[in-house]
């Protein structure tokens, strides 16, 4: 089983936490994490809130229920 969570949101970088558990035994394999922007055409850096406002939030909200979770 692999659990993805967002474990951080800046505006313009995503961070995903990756955590790999074994299923008989829930054992964890792994865990990690990956970092993502967003650039448009000519490969500048967008801001979801000014371009997806509404994927902006939900990740801001992602983000804070992560952190109120640890």
């Amino acid at each position: 089983l692999i659990n993805c969570k967002v474990k951080e949101y800046k505006g313009v970088k995503l961070v995903i936490e990756y955590v790999m558990k074994k299923a008989e035994t829930d054992n964890i394999i792994f865990i990690g994490t990956s970092e993502h922007c967003f650039i448009d055409k000519e490969d500048k850096l967008l801001r979801l809130k000014n371009c997806m406002p509404k994927l902006d939030e939900k990740l801001k909200h992602l983000a804070n229920e992560y952190i109120s979770n640890k």
